[in-house]
């Protein structure tokens, strides 16, 4: 049996001195419990960590999904060392989720890992849900993939999507997201050809994460070093699916969660996610699209949860959930 921990913490979380979309920045104690637990399939769950308000202001979770090489530790902190989305949610009364995907982070890798589909993280995502009930759901770049597919398998367990410069679901028209065939030869261990070898897991080189993830604006680029070693192996085959080889790419069918409020965010300065790319992916989906440039939050490019000013990329997210009336 694994184990489960918890702690209760009274944290004095002093929010940012300007206004955040009206509203007020007041410094305030903040009693939470944190803890952690695994959902999926033994030998190899999913670990989840958890950030529950001691009077939560909303009775739906709010769930994170990081992107590709990453774990949820940059929802928690940013590698500069800033409060993440994670404990700005939590501090607003919102019962808070950070998983690590199969294999990633405090995840056990399992035994195939290079050849895991991206499935996986939607199965295990589907066994969360079962426990903690229908949440909102915030999905990152490849995690995007995984959470256009979980709409579509248990829309009645989700909220609402939030897609932060996501990867589309693989059905769209071809040549919707340029981006893909440019991925496959960002990692260590890329072929020459424009797929990624399973043999192994992929691990992404240097310069191809400055160019792509610390390139913007608003990026703590002083804390690059940190941000790299905070990056782990990827599945192969993930990549590959997101490219859509052979057509293995996780699809999903929009009319199958028509209700289910979505929108996707994408950063002026991300070059992976130009503004008309993602337009194109929200018409697809049916869901909004806000151009962070067009909302006065300009130079925030694809891993924007990091930024500096991430606070106020959060505040946006809850300012349009509450819009949905969520």
């Amino acid at each position: 049996m694994r184990s489960i921990w918890k702690i209760s913490r009274v944290i004095f979380l002093f929010a940012v001195a300007a206004v955040i979309s009206a509203h007020a920045a007041e410094p305030q104690p903040v009693l939470f419990t944190e803890g952690n637990f695994f959902v999926g399939p033994e030998p190899a769950p999913m670990y989840v960590e958890y950030f529950l308000p001691a009077k939560p202001t909303h009775e739906t979770p709010i769930v994170l999904i990081h992107g590709c090489c990453t774990t949820g530790a940059g929802y928690v902190t940013t590698p500069d060392g800033r409060e993440g989305w994670a404990k700005y949610f939590v501090r607003h009364g919102w019962k808070t989720y950070v998983v690590d995907l199969p294999g990633h982070g405090r995840s056990p890798m399992p035994e195939n890992y290079s050849t895991m589909s991206l499935q996986r993280g939607v199965d295990d995502n589907v066994a969360l849900v079962k426990k903690i009930g229908r949440s909102v759901f915030i999905v990152h770049s490849i995690g995007g993939m995984i959470g256009w597919k979980l709409c579509e398998t248990v829309p009645d367990q989700v909220a609402a999507m939030i897609g932060v410069a996501p990867v589309p679901p693989a059905n769209m028209p071809k040549g919707s997201f340029p981006a893909a065939s440019a991925i496959g030869q960002s990692f260590v261990t890329s072929g020459p050809g424009p797929y990624v070898p399973e043999d192994k897991p992929a691990w992404y080189k240097l310069d191809v994460a400055k160019a792509a993830f610390a390139s913007a604006t608003q990026f703590p680029s002083e804390a690059m070093d940190q941000y790299y070693a905070s990056l782990v192996p990827e599945s192969s085959r993930s990549i590959n699916e997101l490219m859509n080889k052979d057509g293995m790419g996780l699809t999903a069918d929009p009319q199958k969660f028509a209700k289910v409020p979505k929108v996707i965010i994408t950063g002026d300065q991300d070059h992976r996610h130009p503004r008309e790319v993602d337009a194109e992916a929200a018409k697809f989906l049916g869901a909004d699209h806000i151009y962070l440039a067009d909302v006065g939050l300009p130079g925030h490019g694809h891993p924007m949860y990091l930024d500096k000013g991430n606070e106020k990329i959060a505040q946006l997210i809850l300012d349009w959930l509450q819009k949905k009336g969520i």
